[in-house]
């Protein structure tokens, strides 16, 4: 009893709620076209409200392809509306759309009847060799049903038009001198469109402000998008220019008359001799020459660990090799191969500085390299960005910007940073790795491997030739063979080191990676 007394409350409490109900009984439009074009409409709704309150009733006149509305007057049942907010007034605001909202005392059930009278203009539009009329004679957009709604047309009597129809396609109209009647039974709920042909001048009707706005936009977006193609020609034509001239102001580099080097070709170290060949094992190249010359050792306490130590505080170094040893070793004589090896981009930069010193860096051809590169980047960026807008005359400069960057950025990548003597020097050094990478037989492999080292080949060299353990390497380990396998191992891990170290063709490097293993 309990719960059937609950559900009876609680549906009695619900039902007002879900029963309030309200329809137009009748939406009657009557429009009237003057002979100047000039559109004159007059609504009558008849609302029947079921279960309210309801307080007010309200209707926005949207102002889409006209040049305006004005004279706006309402009604309530028969009597025209005062402006105000307190009941039987209306208000009456906006532009654009026309906001007019309908006050009366508050009712349940019951019927209200609201005019709405106004003038719009710019209705009568070209339409090839006539004039068309266009309009939506019901709202669009509403929360009730209509059922039914009786739309006609007035126009002058000595007018004889073409066709008039809704786009509905139902009902057809009824023609009399001077106007048109349809009436229609629940008509559609995106509201019904009329569209009226006359023959050309039947209204002395000017162009339509809209339609003007419309031709000057369409002429603007016109002239944008010539506007936009002759600047990205101009754009790509100057960035072509500056691109030949900038190439152009650089010699082109020397020919290269040898091409089978099985010997170093000169006394370059390793550092600079895999920096001139755009290789990357710039550390290792330079442990392992040190090593040869006896300045370091180095160890493997344990499996896959290794420590590189500093034996001769008074060699003779490089300046690359002494700006190692400060970064490596500023208060120690034993490093973990690790601190050495993530040193790679700070020795690069030492040998960048000490190749400039020995004339084999060009700064000119450098500071072509880098506008080049920039300039490249910089359209690439601009135009990824223009193309993200997506606007019709942004898509062609951003398209040209986006082909400038990508041959300002292939340009600077081949743009050599060398001096003439750096070019054929480098050559050189390259086809001396490219021999040390395939030969089968290398004479002096100790002073050869520092160099298969900076070129990342050391530990494929190592398994062509049975090498010999170097006197400056020593494992921690009785079992045979040991020492072997950490050798290897060593040189393999050097390998491994070089190859994620990047390029390095007369540019900063790069340091990074990690270790990885198991215990």
């Amino acid at each position: 009893m309990r719960l059937a007394a609950s559900i009876f409350a609680l549906l009695i409490t619900a039902s007002p709620a879900a029963a309030k109900f309200y329809e137009a009984t009748h939406y009657d439009v009557k429009l009237q076209l003057g002979p100047q074009g000039t559109l004159t409409v007059a609504e009558t709704i008849d609302f029947r409200f079921v279960a309210g309150p309801f307080t007010y009733v309200f209707r926005d006149l949207a102002t889409t392809q006209t040049d305006g509305i004005d004279q706006v007057q309402a009604s309530l049942d028969g009597r025209p509306c005062s402006t105000g907010t307190g009941p039987g007034q209306v208000e009456i605001e906006g532009t654009s759309p026309v906001k007019v909202r309908w006050h009366f005392p508050e009712i349940i059930s019951g019927n209200h009847t609201f005019t709405l009278t106004y003038r719009v203009a710019g209705v009568i539009r070209p339409n090839g060799s006539g004039q068309l009329l266009s309009w939506r004679a019901l709202p669009h957009k509403k929360d009730y049903t209509i059922l039914s709604s009786e739309i006609a047309l007035e126009y002058p009597q000595t007018i004889e038009p073409q066709s008039i129809q809704l786009r509905s396609h139902a009902p057809d109209f009824k023609l009399t001198p001077g106007r048109a009647t349809a009436i229609v039974v629940h008509p559609n709920q995106d509201g019904e469109i009329i569209d009226a042909k006359f023959p050309a001048r039947s209204f002395a009707a000017a162009l339509p402000k809209w339609i003007g706005e419309q031709i000057n936009q369409a002429i603007k977006a016109r002239d944008q998008m010539q506007n936009a193609t002759t600047g990205s020609l101009a754009l790509m034509i100057v960035a072509w220019s500056s691109l030949f001239l900038l190439k152009s102001s650089v010699k082109p580099p020397p020919a290269d008359l040898q091409t089978e080097i099985t010997q170093p070709p000169d006394s370059l170290q390793p550092a600079l001799a895999g920096m001139l060949a755009s290789k990357p094992g710039l550390a290792m190249g330079v442990l392992l020459d040190l090593a040869r010359r006896g300045i370091v050792r180095i160890q493997s306490p344990k499996p896959h660990e290794f420590e590189v130590i500093w034996c001769n505080p008074n060699a003779q170094l490089s300046p690359h090799e002494k700006v190692l040893h400060q970064l490596v070793f500023p208060t120690r004589d034993t490093v973990n191969l690790r601190d050495f090896v993530s040193r790679q981009g700070q020795i690069a930069a030492a040998v960048r500085a000490e190749a400039q010193s020995l004339g084999l860096l060009d700064q000119a051809r450098t500071r072509v390299r880098m506008v080049l590169l920039i300039a490249g980047f910089i359209c690439l960026i601009a135009g990824c960005a223009m193309l993200f807008l997506r606007l019709p005359h942004f898509l062609i400069m951003g398209g040209t910007a986006v082909s400038v960057g990508f041959i300002g950025l292939m340009a600077g990548a081949t743009q050599t940073v060398w001096t003439d003597a750096g070019i054929i020097s480098a050559r050189r050094w390259k086809a001396y790795a490219r021999h040390l990478a395939k030969a089968e037989a290398v004479p002096n492999l100790y002073e050869v491997l520092p160099y298969a080292a900076t070129f990342g080949i050391a530990k494929a060299l190592l398994k062509r030739h049975n090498m010999p353990l170097p006197p400056w390497f020593q494992a921690f380990s009785t079992a045979d063979g040991a020492d072997t396998t950490a050798f290897h191992t060593f040189i393999a891990t050097s390998d491994a080191s070089s190859s994620g170290s990047g390029s390095f063709d007369g540019g900063g490097g790069a340091s990074g990676g990690g270790d990885s293993g198991a215990g």
